[in-house]
């Protein structure tokens, strides 16, 4: 990362909330309409919106990834389209937003900034027919799980997937096939509005029953020898990836020690330590997350005899196949049965 893209990524996380503010009142002061759709907290919710933007971008140039800003406004306009916004709005703020720090940002660094913004506008601007979040199609065994959940038998839907589970092979078969499909299609139905916050936390607490109970039976006998340690880095409290991963390396023969969800960078560091780790998978989700990675792998290496390899996955690292290079990881598990397999070869 150059001198003057830490320099800006600094600048607009401590500024972000200064700088979405203007950009708010100059979008709306451009376009009228866009007030009337929005009253009567127009500029409230505009001013929210172009802030996580400012942390998207400052996270981009902090990894030295600017094209990253460009893949998480191409997710944006699927989600506008998705919840029946105008995406003209999309591009109506990001307009106003690169305005705002072209002429407000120093001239020396403000192209630092305002180019991933131009070029994520060209991008937007030359996209034809709009898809909707996650168009393919989960399978029908994960989609019938999700029915018997939200039709009010969560016992029931685990009882389907797990009864017939007696080996690790069909325990991880049901991971997946069912219920890693069936959390996208949460998610799906999450962005596109479809489904409510009670709905999304009897399915999570439900796929955590299951996971346990999946983990238990397909459990190996034999041991690797080996450790691995995992977590979701500090912002990201999504976990059923990383616990499937965790669950994985258990049914492998590996020690798993899973830290769970939004785990400080000081504590990873000191927990890879303390298991004596052999390998570190890391979960991030959005952009700003990739600060936290960094910062762990970071200290990993200032540790003294410091062997553990480490593993980055989610899906932040999805868009660009060599990030995981540049903050410094030893490879990336692009799913979740990929992790094991990468782990034992770095390890070997």
């Amino acid at each position: 990362m150059s001198s003057a893209g830490k320099f800006v990524a600094q600048m607009l996380e401590a500024s972000a909330s200064g700088y979405a503010g203007l950009a708010a009142s100059l979008l709306l002061e451009r376009h009228p309409e866009i007030v009337e759709r929005y009253d009567p907290d127009a500029f409230a919710n505009w001013k929210a919106q172009l802030q996580r933007w400012l942390v998207d971008l400052s996270a981009a140039l902090d990894s030295g990834a600017a094209k990253l800003f460009e893949s998480r406004m191409t997710w944006t306009r699927s989600e506008f389209a998705s919840r029946g916004a105008p995406v003209g709005d999309l591009l109506a703020a990001l307009a106003a937003l690169r305005d705002t720090l072209q002429e407000k940002l120093p001239p020396k660094v403000a192209a630092t900034a305002v180019d991933p913004i131009s070029d994520a506008l060209r991008a937007l601007e030359g996209t034809g027919a709009v898809e909707r979040v996650s168009s393919v199609a989960a399978p029908a065994a994960a989609l019938a799980y999700l029915e018997t959940i939200l039709a009010g038998n969560p016992r029931e839907a685990v009882d389907r997937i797990v009864g017939p589970v007696d080996a690790a092979s069909a325990a991880r078969e049901v991971y997946l096939n069912v219920l890693m499909p069936a959390q996208r299609e949460v998610g799906r139905l999450w962005h596109a509005g479809e489904l409510t916050i009670a709905e999304e936390h009897v399915i999570t607490t439900t796929t955590q029953r299951a996971m346990a109970l999946l983990c238990e039976r397909g459990r190996s006998s034999a041991s690797t020898g080996k450790t691995v340690l995992l977590a979701s880095v500090a912002g990201n409290v999504h976990d059923i990836g990383i616990r499937a991963i965790s669950d994985f390396f258990e049914m492998a023969g590996w020690r798993s020690v899973n830290l769970g969800p939004d785990v400080p960078d000081d504590e990873i560091a000191r927990s890879v330590a303390y298991f004596d780790a052999d390998v570190l998978v890391l979960s991030a989700v959005l952009d700003p997350h990739l600060k936290s990675v960094r910062r762990v792998i970071e200290r990993i290496g200032s540790l003294d005899g410091r062997k553990a390899k480490v593993i980055v996955g989610g899906p932040v690292f999805d868009p660009l196949p060599d990030l995981w290079r540049k903050i410094g990881a030893d490879g990336h598990a692009a799913r979740v049965e990929d992790a094991v397999p990468l782990a034992a070869k770095l390890t070997d």
